[in-house]
């Protein structure tokens, strides 16, 4: 970015920003509007979230008694999205590509993931043995009583 330029892309946003700020005089919103508000914005956030990808470098060091590095590790990843649910395919190990056989390993795993989470149901069936939602707060809100 043109530096000369973020003084102004700066102020542009905090303007926007202000903008869409409530005014203090307005009245807060019913919990039960609030609530489908909250809905609404996470449900399109989760909808963009399953459009992109990202790659993830992960290092390890191993430290011995003096702090000094003994050993180093890392993992390449791709990171996606199905139904709310992170997918990790594994690209690379210690800055190497996977020999063909852990490729062809890896590449069936991910297959199996995305066919086993492009149902709903399995999602929730995943969600139910972690215990975990799947990143969302529309389920936590879902079942919310928020009609006071």
């Amino acid at each position: 970015m043109n530096h000369g330029l973020f003084p102004l892309v700066l102020v542009m946003l905090c303007v926007q920003a202000h903008a869409e700020a409530p005014k203090k005089s307005d009245p807060l919103p019913q919990p039960k509007e609030l609530k489908q508000r909250v809905l609404a914005t996470e449900r399109a956030s989760a909808k963009e979230r399953e459009r992109y990808s990202c790659y993830v470098q992960d290092q390890l060091e191993k430290l011995n008694a003096h702090g000094e590095v003994k050993d180093r590790e890392s993992k390449t990843s791709e990171s996606f999205y199905v139904n709310g649910q992170e997918i990790d395919h594994l690209l690379k190990k210690d800055g190497k590509p996977l020999s063909d056989s852990a490729e062809k390993k890896e590449q069936t795993r991910v297959e199996k993931e995305i066919k086993k989470y492009s149902e709903p149901k399995q999602v929730r069936k995943a969600e139910d043995e972690s215990g975990q939602p799947s990143g969302t707060i529309c389920e936590s809100l879902g079942g919310a009583n928020m009609d006071r």
